[in-house]
């Protein structure tokens, strides 16, 4: 019932609602997994409301989750584009983040 109200109350936050980044402090804090896959999944379905700068302006909001969501997340492709949008931004060293990404998930990031 938790998982069911953060899915649907979650896209408003990540959208740009005035009270977005206590709230969403505060569900990092609960469970990372929660806010990772709500970012992903909301880029998927529409990547107008959730761009890829959205998403980094969340990321600057929320203490050290780049790292984590392009670490975190299966969809390559979304954590590679991230990547390199944060990498543009000096916010990231693209070649440290692939070579561990490389070390970690070995085949399927490769392919």
């Amino acid at each position: 019932m938790v998982e069911d109200l953060y899915n649907h109350l979650l896209p408003i936050f990540l959208t740009g609602h005035i009270n977005s980044i206590p709230i969403l402090n505060e569900v990092w804090n609960v469970d990372r997994n929660i806010i990772i896959n709500a970012i992903t999944g909301l880029h998927d379905k529409n990547p107008k409301a959730m761009n890829l700068s959205r998403v980094l302006d969340i990321c600057q909001s929320i203490k050290n989750s780049l790292l984590v969501i392009i670490e975190t997340t299966k969809d390559y492709v979304f954590s590679l584009q991230l990547a390199m949008l944060a990498a543009k931004r000096d916010f990231l060293h693209f070649e440290r983040y692939i070579g561990k990404l490389i070390r970690a998930e070995g085949d399927p990031f490769i392919r």
